[in-house]
């Protein structure tokens, strides 16, 4: 059974609330770390503490990408020369607050069957809003995620149904207010018996039950698991020990995704079919396990890889990046799944 090591960069938190401006990505990697590269890195960790003033007793990206860079680089291309499975999801939060409401709010689009067409669609139309909206131009449609009533999605509907008034024309402009009418028609019928939710994203909830609108680690850690999966079927592997950093908040919620793609009725609804090299239908069994950071060396690596993943991409897109992490990116740029606007990921997958 392979051991699975996964960790993540960026505030894990609800997208809706968690400071976009300050923390644009959220990454989550995972890495089939092997014996003999996990001995590798654990001897350059250790010539690097002797020899090169390392102090942390953790490795984590926040603290090694910018003052440890020759450290991040050798790190990385033991991954590269030993041809270690990885796996990446790399998320604009703003994007994905886009797509929200681009798919559950104003299309509505709950299957998840999806035609290339509609895919597509939905894409380039969650791309159209992304370069359109302002950050603070969401907040209609957040405060009615928090706190979901029928006051507040009307309210939401009224604020896009001005704001879509006001942008040029387009393919998207018309169909948009045609469907925001719709929906404003319907809430206006006495007889209409939706509730909030049939406008809305689902929602999570922590243990205490505060409710998480659009936590980025569901669908990063839906997806990650399926390519994960994918990846397995071509071995005579039952299944992968999956060794997720410590989740205190979500551990939960991440369970119970699992649960719900190994469920085989649930996995034939998702039919695995939104992203490329994927298989959502979990046929086989993997164990999840919740450890500590501080003492895994996999987990660290695995914190490496998503913080690179996360900084690199953003630098590429400012222009800053380090031409020596710019050559590591392009090596690993198939690794990574990017949940960002078109524009982007097509300069990021050019490098």
């Amino acid at each position: 059974m392979k051991t699975i090591f996964i960790d993540e960069s960026g505030n894990s938190g609800d997208a809706a609330i968690a400071g976009i401006q300050q923390q644009k990505y959220f990454a989550l990697s995972a890495v089939n770390l092997d014996q003999e590269t996990a001995t590798a890195i654990a001897d350059i960790v250790k010539f690097f503490r002797k020899n090169k003033n390392l102090q942390q007793s953790e490795l984590k990206s926040t603290n090694t990408y910018d003052s440890q860079i020759q450290l991040t680089t050798e790190i990385l291309k033991t991954l590269i020369q030993g041809d270690v499975p990885i796996w990446t999801e790399l998320m604009d939060k703003q994007y994905h607050i886009a797509c929200n409401l681009n798919t559950f709010t104003i299309i509505q689009n709950w299957s998840s069957k999806l035609t290339p067409e509609v895919r597509q669609f939905l894409i380039s139309s969650a791309d159209y809003l992304y370069d359109n909206f302002l950050i603070e131009e969401y907040d209609p449609f957040i405060q009615a995620c928090k706190y979901p009533s029928l006051e507040n999605v009307v309210r939401m509907y009224e604020y896009l149904r001005f704001r879509f008034s006001q942008f040029g024309e387009s393919e998207y402009k018309a169909s948009y207010l045609f469907l925001i009418d719709k929906y404003m028609e319907e809430l206006s019928d006495p007889n209409n018996n939706w509730g909030p939710e049939k406008y809305l994203p689902i929602p999570d909830y922590l243990k205490n039950g505060k409710i998480l609108t659009m936590l980025p680690y569901v669908p990063a850690f839906s997806n990650l698991l399926a390519r994960v999966n994918k990846s397995l079927s071509s071995t005579n592997e039952l299944g992968a020990k999956l060794i997720h950093d410590e989740q205190l908040q979500f551990d939960d919620i991440i369970t119970d995704y699992k649960n719900f793609l190994e469920n085989k009725m649930q996995s034939k609804w998702i039919e695995q079919a939104t992203i490329i090299n994927a298989d959502f239908l979990l046929l086989r069994k993997h164990i999840l396990e919740f450890q500590n950071s501080k003492s895994s060396l996999g987990l660290q690596i695995a914190d490496i890889v998503a913080g690179f993943s996360a900084r690199a991409s953003n630098q590429i897109l400012l222009n800053t990046i380090n031409p020596n992490y710019k050559k590591l990116f392009s090596q690993i740029k198939h690794q990574i799944n990017f949940v960002i606007p078109t524009r982007h990921s097509s300069i990021l997958v050019s490098i």
